[in-house]
């Protein structure tokens, strides 16, 4: 026994165990025990005589006899409910008796008149949409008419910088290096997805599409392989590129 403990005799049993020093200042109700199941072997006769008192109701909702405790009829409610589930079928009843508040909007395609629910019409005034639609198809044949070219948010001009036959180069890319990606040497088959094609220097530094797409400045990626190549031309992202994550593309190429 060291010196932050002390030897009590436990209620239950009599026998003498330890008991650290700090805990003689918590009061208990019961006395002390060496263990869990000498406190419920002691406390099991006790238990009854213990309980609260409760009473019986009947539930607001199901009219179901339930016991509650006293004190929780103290705050002068008259709802009170046997189980969860019946307070909130008693809510929702009251909540949604008229069934839930509809506003009226048209459809920006067809014009036809439809029923929203009042919390999604402030949803979606809150992000700023101005179109309603009544279905997926009224919705895909206005963008078609309406997101096109300048119109369209994700519209760049128009310029593509690979040129014509571009999928025909690609092809003879891939071909000529056996259809296995140039750094870690991964194959189609087991990606199974074509490779990528590189620019090992970017086509926006060429004048014409026919430069940028000579056959001495492509070559045949992995997506990841292409990923890492794009980010460590980069000077943004040239210095986050560590000798230790070399290493481990090196060791993963390997593999293959």
């Amino acid at each position: 026994m060291n010196k932050t403990s002390v030897e009590m005799s436990c209620t239950g049993c009599g026998v003498l165990f330890e008991v650290k020093k700090y805990t003689l200042n918590i009061p208990t109700k019961h006395g002390r025990f060496c263990s869990r199941i000498c406190r419920a072997r002691f406390l099991a006769p006790h238990v009854s005589s213990m309980q609260r008192t409760s009473i019986e109701i009947a539930c607001f909702y199901c009219g179901k006899d339930f016991s509650i405790q006293p004190y929780r009829l103290r705050d002068g409610s008259q709802n009170h409910f046997c189980s969860l589930s019946c307070s909130t079928k008693f809510y929702l009843a009251i909540r949604w008796a008229d069934g839930p508040k509809m506003t009226a909007v048209t459809c920006a395609q067809c014009g036809e008149e439809i029923a929203l629910k009042e919390w999604d019409k402030r949803l979606r005034d809150k992000r700023g949409q101005e179109q309603h639609f009544c279905n997926r198809q009224c919705f895909a044949q206005w963008k078609s008419e309406h997101w096109r070219l300048e119109q369209n948010p994700s519209w760049r001009g128009g310029w593509t910088p690979h040129g014509k036959g571009w999928a025909i180069i690609c092809n003879q890319v891939r071909k000529e290096q056996k259809f296995r990606c140039a750094d870690c040497k991964v194959t189609e088959e087991t990606l199974r997805r074509a490779l990528d094609v590189h620019h090992i220097i970017a086509a926006r530094f060429f004048k014409t599409d026919q430069e940028a797409s000579a056959r001495a400045n492509l070559v045949a990626l992995c997506h990841s392989c292409h990923t890492s190549r794009e980010h460590t031309e980069l000077p943004l992202f040239a210095k986050a590129v560590t000798p230790k994550y070399r290493k481990r593309k090196q060791k993963t190429s390997n593999l293959f």
